[in-house]
């Protein structure tokens, strides 16, 4: 066992234990020269196997936090400004924009390290949790199949990186081994779904097949992402998901309200038939999806507020500059 593995290992464990961790532990594991795609898809597809949760800062205590404010009174003191110190305000938009860049501090060569893994950390989570929809990954792989035909152009479609090894020449050399593999998964994976919603499977066989399909699904996000589609493109594909979940939960409703009305069964039958075209559409129960939508917004929160603290360090530090 090498010694990334083993770290990898130690840090999972530390996070069973905790029962979370932080982006500050996570940080400590990538590396600060660049941040290596596969390292990070192997931490973070050890995450979820895991379902251990990445936090900000660690939970605290509400009596150890009543504690420390009873300690050091003056902390809640220091987070507002006296009333003779407060800026006046001005109506030219260019003072006011100077004076309040002039608040936020500069960033430190560490914190621009430790921001950058976090944005890419963020990003990734966000961007597995969406493809992990089998409509979003569907859309995706259509979509790189268009490149690869040249229908779309690549370079509006697929980001490259030199710091990640992420070529075109490579990304286009990649593309019909992974497009075909994915197919493949794709295949399996339908008809292990369709064992798992059907009444007649056995809870062995479900079992097994449940785990076929995360292991195959963890090995398409890995092929997706090694294709490095743009961001940009995955991102509206969480409204359709929104859309398809607020239906799958109406129609559930419909049907419990129509389940003992025998003058509504045919009814009741066309909302059933509508959820099974929903479910095989997305791979996803109405319960999983509502929850799969929960976690990718909360993601994306997170990957939002750190691009807003690098973004505003740095423009703090173009205004000191200039």
């Amino acid at each position: 066992m090498d010694h990334v593995t083993t770290d990898l290992n130690e840090l999972v464990a530390k996070g069973k234990t905790q029962g979370y961790l932080t982006y500050d532990e996570v940080n400590a594991y990538l590396p600060d020269e660049a941040v290596n795609p596969e390292k990070l898809d192997n931490l973070l597809m050890a995450l979820d196997e895991a379902g251990i949760e990445l936090l900000t800062d660690p939970p605290a205590d509400s009596s150890q936090a009543l504690e420390s404010l009873a300690a050091h009174p003056a902390a809640e003191e220091s987070l507002a400004m006296p009333a003779g110190e407060l800026p006046k305000l001005s109506d030219d938009p260019v003072r006011m924009y100077l004076s309040q860049m002039a608040i936020i501090p500069l960033l430190t060569r560490e914190q621009e390290i430790s921001l950058a893994k976090k944005i890419e950390v963020t990003r990734k989570r966000f961007r597995r949790s969406v493809l992990g929809c089998n409509f979003a990954m569907q859309v995706t792989i259509d979509t790189l199949e268009k490149v690869y035909q040249g229908v779309l152009p690549f370079d509006r479609t697929i980001k490259v990186s030199l710091t990640e090894r992420l070529t075109k020449d490579q990304i286009l050399a990649r593309m019909p081994h992974n497009l075909k593999t994915l197919g493949q998964i794709r295949q399996h994976n339908r008809d292990d779904f369709r064992r798992l919603v059907r009444r007649s499977t056995s809870r062995t066989e479900r079992l097994e097949a449940r785990k076929r399909f995360c292991r195959r699904r963890r090995k398409a996000l890995q092929l997706v992402e090694e294709l490095s589609l743009r961001t940009r493109r995955v991102q509206p594909l969480v409204k359709q998901l929104r859309e398809f979940s607020q239906r799958m939960d109406f129609v559930r409703r419909r049907m419990n309200e129509l389940a003992h009305d025998p003058d509504a069964r045919d009814e009741w039958a066309n909302f059933r038939k509508e959820l099974r075209s929903l479910m095989m559409l997305t791979w996803e129960s109405p319960r999983s999806l509502r929850n799969r939508l929960a976690v990718v917004n909360q993601q994306f929160q997170d990957y939002e507020h750190v691009k807003r603290q690098l973004s505003s360090g740095n423009l703090r530090l173009v205004v000191s500059i200039a």
